[in-house]
């Protein structure tokens, strides 16, 4: 008698145990990877954004910077320094307000007030931020010259007013600053803009213009630069010192002699948890460390800085 064989098709226990273990594994490897990947590309983006803040506010600083002790009158007789540039710009802090005004010789701002022949002077740490601020000027010759000034969202405003003519001469303050924001929760760059009529004294002061949010800070470093005798005698030379911060721009009446500076900004993310790991101290300009405002928030933090020479102040 011829017996039937039944053969069953399967896997064993053991088989599935395995094959469950190695499909958990792969599976795992795959989801850390696309978590990492996820991770990766958040913080990318993120850099992206900060480096396209930082480019923007960078350039407007620097178009401005560049114009500093512009004057379009000085082939005229009386176009001088001594005779444009006066003693009587004044600028205040009053409960994180910054007014620039023009007072008089004998009331001088209680942050700084401008000396003759000075194009820009700066403060450090005002207003408990720990950051710098910075005020620069130049002359402008007309209302049209104005009207051309739209490129700059600190200047875009500033027009002729009533009783003013459109060959009047005319003087550019601007103020740069960092104050604290409730409504975008965190620091903000700011400048703010003063046009003086030289000719008939009108004036107009503009609100402040915010230029970018997440800062940490605002460092501006300044250049002296003292005339040396050159070899050849009909031209000069200028040899330029190392930069200092403005509380060591001494003594105080060297101010004339800055011509160059160096603006560096500290950003932060406005996203959180983009971190990997909690962020430690960064340096701004090699030698200053700064500890974020809050690293459980595990946000990126980046300097970015800037180097300008004031042209005008070297022909």
């Amino acid at each position: 008698m011829k017996k039937n064989t039944r053969f069953s098709a399967g896997f064993t226990l053991i088989e599935l145990m395995v094959g469950m273990v190695l499909s958990g594994m792969f599976i795992g490897g795959m989801a850390q990877v696309f978590v990492n990947t996820s991770k990766n590309f958040r913080t990318q983006s993120t850099l992206s954004n900060m480096m396209e803040d930082a480019r923007f506010a960078l350039d407007k600083l620097n178009s401005e910077f560049r114009r500093a002790g512009f004057l379009s009158n000085r082939e005229m007789p009386d176009g001088d320094r001594a005779t444009i540039y006066h003693n009587r710009i004044a600028v205040d802090y009053t409960a994180g307000v910054y007014t620039i005004r023009n007072d008089g010789d004998t009331t001088p701002g209680n942050v700084l007030t401008m000396r003759t022949n000075e194009v820009i002077r700066g403060t450090t740490n005002l207003g408990n931020l720990g950051s710098d601020s910075v005020i620069v000027r130049y002359q402008l010759s007309s209302g049209a010259e104005m009207a051309n000034n739209q490129y700059s969202p600190c200047t875009n405003g500033l027009a002729l007013v009533a009783g003013e003519l459109n060959t009047d001469r005319y003087i550019i303050v601007l103020v740069f600053f960092m104050e604290a924001s409730v409504t975008v929760g965190s620091n903000v760059l700011f400048c703010r803009a003063f046009r003086e009529n030289l000719d008939t004294g009108n004036t107009q002061l503009l609100n402040a213009v915010p230029l970018i949010s997440n800062v940490e800070r605002l460092r501006v470093l300044y250049g002296q630069t003292d005339a040396v005798a050159p070899a050849i005698a009909t031209s000069t030379v200028y040899r330029t010192n190392a930069q200092v911060d403005a509380s060591a721009v001494a003594p105080a009446t060297n101010w004339d002699k800055v011509r160059s500076i160096r603006l560096s900004l500290a950003l932060r993310s406005e996203e959180q948890n983009v971190s990997f790991a909690t962020p430690g101290n960064y340096i701004i300009n090699g030698k200053l460390s700064v500890a974020p405002t809050n690293t459980a928030e595990k946000r990126l933090y980046r300097v970015f800085s800037t180097a300008v020479a004031f042209r005008n102040e070297l022909l």
